[in-house]
Formats: structure tokens, C-alpha cells, sequence
């Protein structure tokens, strides 16, 4: 690559964060939110400012949510607390370490578009499918809160990448990749435990793919193995612990108390028939979803174990999630993982679009999966306190609930009326955002280091064999 090309793609990759940030700016809630939000903080807060590893709920309980977003998040509680004293109060701690979850959902697109690179990929390419994740799916609606699954996003995100590093470096950095995998592994089970099933089929994966690396020598493959389990270990042995501490036994979660009190089956797979539905409104709200899983076997040829394992991970994660008693309360939620892993699926839908219409099918495609994402969001009907805008009523006015708005006195309605300061707001973020994507994609247009070797006969026109 040429440094003019460096350059260039430096700059897609700002504009690429920065764009898609501004844009999650315009509907985030800041520190706003219901019980499992405040929660959360609650737990960053007792974590880095108390010492504390668990915060009572009540007498004799403790939150049930794990810990992993409140760790990954205290650089911005502990900058929060600074910017609060420092501003007067006018910026509290807790908002700041809520702009966690925005930065950490940009970064998981990122890496997304780095994905992409790492597979040969044209960079208009990679760019569309890192935006199509951040904007055209349900994560634009999901790291407006202080929830898990931007800290899930941005594990499995780091675990693909860093593994596709590992595979063509040499063998001290190819170590240091390895190990940045099993963090981001370890990272997605550690925010949300039901994200086992994923780290541990991606874990089988990539240890397969070291051990039948015949270009490598056996204490090397081991080696490697080795380093893809060390932090996931410890990580496992903190989480075990924590359980323990918090809850009684290394296997009680917390979460098992609760959901016994809602059904006899809480996880079982009784619940199957009755989610359904559910499931069949995940694949509406989520159209790209199947084109995307299938479209996964285009890597195989390149990572046929990875490959394998991605389309695993995603598959059980939507079969382990239909036997959740709890389906009807978040059913887009509650599948999110399995969004992120089919946005590498992206990749092959926007390579498919580039060599029919270039960027300029890739920009047309993203704005109208965007629409139909936006169009959806805003229309939501679960959780009221979640929809950004709405109204009451016919004549009623339009009402948001984002972090620009001043609060609510109604404890009913958690929104205040949209006044021209407010629409000016959400002008300059989304019309900033939006003139920041299309600029990157022509930076990435502009990229000379495009593979030369183009062949539209084979599987996948941008990968190089």
C-alpha cells in the first residue's frame, strides 16, 4: 500500500467512527433509563469508585447483571468523575461513563471494516457492511443504552479480527494477536453469560484452525491454543468467583432466581413453540439476516474451520435464546449477538452489490436498509421509555427521549416535548454524521491499494487465494 493509500484509509476509518457515532448521538439516552440501566451503573460506580464488586439491590441480594460492561467502562467513570468536578456539575460522572457504550459500539464497526480488510476486501466494501451493522440493524437501537451489547459487539468484533491477524503474522505478533482473541472472547461472555455458547463454539474454531495449520510446527500450534485460552480462563475463574462472592455458588448467576420465580422452565426448551413468533419478528426486523448467514460459506475456502464456527455460533445462540422464557420482553435484544456475527455476512452481500453498481449501489442500498431500520425503531412498541420519538396521541405533540432533551417530571412519560433547539440538535448530529459516511465512502473509493486480481469467477471476487 502506498502512503497516499495510508492515508486515505486512515481516513475512511475516521470518518467511518466519527460519522456513525454522531448518528448514535442523536437518539442516545445518556444516563437515562429503566431499573436494568441504572443497575449497571450502579455497578460501574461501586467497582471503580467504591472498590466495591457487587452493589446491593436489597437486604441480602445483589444486582444480577454481570460485570463486564461496568469493567470495560471505567476508564469513563474515572474520567467522569473529573469532568463533573470540573464542570460544576454540569456533566455527571454517570453520563460520561455512558458515552462508553456509544464509542465502544463505533469501535466494534470498525473492526468490522478491518475485517474486512483482512479478507482482501475492497474498502468501499468493508466500510458498507461496518455501516450497515452500526446503522442498518438493530445495534443502532441498542447502544443508545447503558446495556451489555456494545461491550458484546465490540468482543466478538475484536476476537475475529485479532484471529485473522494472528493467521498471516509471524510467530511472536501472531501471539500477541492470539491473545487479544481470547480477550474479546472473554469479554463478550463476561457482559452477558449467555454469550457462552458463542465464545466457547468460536474458541473450538480457532483452536481447530491452529491445530490443522500444518505450516506451523506442533509446539508452535500449541503455543498458540495455549494463548487463546489464557485470558478466557481467567477470566472464567473471575467470573466463577464473582458468583460465589455475590450469589452462593460459581454456577449461581443471579438470573436463575429470578426467572424461577416467572416460570418452572426458565430455560428450556418447552418455551420453543410459544417464541415462535418472536422469531419470525427478529427475521422481519432483521431481513438481511438470512442472506447473510448463508453468504458465509463464501469464506470457507480462505477459513474453512472460522467460517464454520461463525455460522455455529450464530446458529445456536438463536436456538439457545428460543428456549428463554423471557422472549417476549426483548426479542430483537436478546439476539443481538448473533447480529454481529452475521455483519462479516455483510461482506459478501456488499461485494455482491460492488461489482454490479460500484459505491454508488453500496450507498443506495445502505440508505435504504437504514430507512427501514430508523422506520422500525421509531415505531417500536416495546418498553415505551426506549422509542426516541413518538406521539400520545393524533394531536398530540411529537415527545423523544434522548440525552439533549431536559428530563421529564412525569414518571409515566420519560420525554419532553421536541422544541426547535431540540430539532436543531438532531439536524446537526444526523446531517453531520451522514456527510462524515459519505465522505469516507469516497476516501474509500479513492484507495489505490484495491487487489488487482480480480476474478469474477471465483467465489468471492476481492479474495485472493
Amino acid at each position: 500500500m502506498t502512503p497516499e493509500s495510508e492515508v486515505l484509509e486512515r481516513n475512511v476509518q475516521i470518518c467511518l467512527v466519527v460519522g456513525i457515532m454522531l448518528l448514535f448521538l442523536t437518539v442516545w439516552k445518556g444516563d437515562g433509563g429503566y431499573l436494568d440501566l441504572k443497575q449497571y451503573l450502579d455497578n460501574t460506580e461501586s467497582v471503580w469508585l467504591n472498590g466495591e464488586l457487587s452493589k446491593p439491590g436489597h437486604p441480602g441480594q445483589y444486582y444480577i447483571h454481570p460485570l463486564g460492561i461496568s469493567v470495560l467502562s471505567g476508564p469513563f467513570m474515572l474520567a467522569g468523575v473529573v469532568i463533573e468536578k470540573v464542570s460544576g456539575g454540569m456533566f455527571g460522572r454517570r453520563a460520561v461513563a455512558a458515552f462508553s457504550i456509544p464509542v465502544f459500539s463505533a469501535l466494534a464497526c470498525l473492526l468490522v471494516f478491518k475485517t474486512g480488510r483482512e479478507l482482501n476486501l475492497s474498502p468501499s466494501v468493508s466500510f458498507f457492511a461496518a455501516a450497515a451493522l452500526g446503522v442498518a440493524s438493530p445495534f443502532f437501537q441498542y447502544s443508545r443504552l447503558y446495556y451489555g451489547e456494545a461491550g458484546i459487539a465490540l468482543g466478538i468484533c475484536v476476537a475475529n479480527w485479532a484471529f485473522l491477524r494472528a493467521r498471516r503474522s509471524t510467530d511472536g505478533a501472531a501471539i500477541a494477536w492470539v491473545v487479544l482473541a481470547g480477550a474479546g472472547l472473554a469479554c463478550a461472555t463476561a457482559c452477558h453469560f449467555n454469550n457462552f455458547f458463542i465464545s466457547l463454539i468460536l474458541w473450538l474454531a480457532m483452536s481447530a484452525a491452529f491445530v490443522l495449520d500444518r505450516t506451523q510446527p506442533l509446539p508452535m500450534r500449541v503455543l498458540r491454543i495455549a494463548a487463546l485460552s489464557v485470558v478466557p480462563i481467567l477470566a472464567g475463574g473471575a467470573i466463577l468467583y464473582l458468583n460465589t462472592v455475590r450469589f452462593g455458588g460459581p454456577f449461581n448467576t443471579g438470573y436463575d432466581v429470578y426467572m424461577l420465580k416467572e416460570t418452572p422452565h426458565p430455560v428450556s426448551f418447552l418455551n420453543v413453540s410459544s417464541n415462535l413468533g418472536y422469531l419470525a419478528v427478529w427475521l422481519l426486523r432483521v431481513p438481511w439476516a438470512i442472506p447473510a448467514f448463508f453468504a458465509l460459506y463464501t469464506f470457507f475456502k480462505k477459513e474453512p474451520i472460522w467460517t464454520v464456527g461463525l455460522a455455529a455460533s450464530a446458529l445456536a445462540q438463536l436456538v439457545f435464546m428460543q428456549t428463554f422464557c423471557g422472549l417476549n420482553t426483548f426479542p430483537i435484544r436478546y439476539h443481538e449477538s448473533a447480529v454481529v456475527i452475521l455483519s462479516i455476512g455483510l461482506l459478501v452481500i456488499g461485494n455482491a452489490i460492488w461489482k454490479r453498481w460500484q459505491e454508488r449501489g453500496l450507498i443506495f442500498s445502505l440508505i435504504l436498509m437504514f430507512a427501514f431500520n430508523v422506520g422500525d425503531f421509531i415505531h417500536v412498541v416495546e418498553f415505551g421509555n426506549l422509542r426516541a420519538f413518538w406521539r400520545l396521541g393524533p394531536n398530540q405533540p411529537m415527545l423523544c427521549s434522548v440525552w439533549y432533551m431536559v428530563p421529564s417530571r412525569s414518571p409515566f412519560v420519560p420525554a419532553t416535548p421536541m422544541g426547535p433547539m431540540q430539532w436543531a440538535v438532531l439536524a446537526v448530529l444526523a446531517l453531520s454524521g451522514s456527510a462524515l459516511l459519505v465522505l469516507g465512502f469516497n476516501y474509500a473509493a479513492k484507495i489505490s491499494a484495491v487487489p488487482a486480481s480480480v476474478s469474477t469467477n471465483s467465489d468471492l471476487a476481492c479474495i485472493q487465494n
